[in-house]
């Protein structure tokens, strides 16, 4: 993150969860194509396949219905849910620094996926995203978490791991706040803090200062990969 999403992060003691149309995916939330399919599948051979069972009785209207209101739902969804990603991994990712900050000024926190779960609340779920082909994957459609814990291959660098907080008092209500925010004690969420490979050693104290002054106890490094290379 960029320093300034840092000073608020260690000033409010909150990890902030954008909702999930404010993410930047146009395919957060939405169903691959096989689901899409389904409705044509299920229209054309209800009466006469026997896996088709459930449907067999409904007219086209009653099944189009159930089909269309499935979609509404994951419509309305991206504006229920809300979510807080992060990267997981072993070591440091190169492509992370480059993508998700806009400047040599820039931080990254470290935790691990069981401190995370255990500091929010009972009703954020937790997942690791899985990376799909969304012209060729089926999704149940009984589970609506299953929609947010996917994306397409092409973002598989991010290695995300998401915490999803769905907030259903605003059901059909456009009006949805942008961010939900849950107080998180820092010094046991953040095991570690790493400052840009490109900041200056200043930049570094300026941060190390910054923790020091808001009561956290957490050390500060250079990110590895400003280590000297070795020949």
């Amino acid at each position: 993150m960029d320093l300034s999403k840092f000073v608020a992060l260690i000033q409010k003691s909150s990890l902030v969860f954008p909702r999930a149309d404010k993410l930047g995916d146009p395919f957060e939330g939405s169903a691959p194509l096989p689901n899409i399919q389904a409705f044509r599948y299920v229209m054309d051979l209800r009466k006469s396949h026997p896996d088709q069972d459930p449907y067999k009785g409904l007219s086209d209207e009653q099944v189009s219905s159930i089909f269309s209101g499935a979609s509404s739902f994951r419509r309305q969804a991206l504006l229920l849910n809300y979510m807080s990603c992060w990267h997981m991994n072993d070591s440091e990712s190169a492509a992370m620094w480059k993508i998700y900050s806009k400047s040599s000024d820039a931080v990254c926190i470290t935790t691990d996926y069981h401190t995370l779960s255990s500091i929010l609340p009972d009703e954020v779920c937790m997942g690791e995203v899985e990376y799909v082909d969304y012209n060729s994957t089926y999704v149940d459609p009984i589970n609506s978490f299953s929609f947010f814990m996917m994306k397409r291959k092409s973002f598989s660098h991010e290695k995300e791991a998401r915490a999803i907080f769905a907030d259903f008092e605003y059901w059909n209500d456009s009006n949805s706040p942008y961010i939900k925010e849950f107080s998180v004690p820092l010094n046991h969420l953040i095991k570690k803090i790493y400052v840009s490979p490109e900041s200056p050693d200043w930049f570094r104290d300026v941060v190390s200062d910054l923790v020091i002054k808001y009561g956290l106890d957490i050390p500060v490094q250079h990110s590895e990969l400003n280590s000297v290379p070795l020949y």
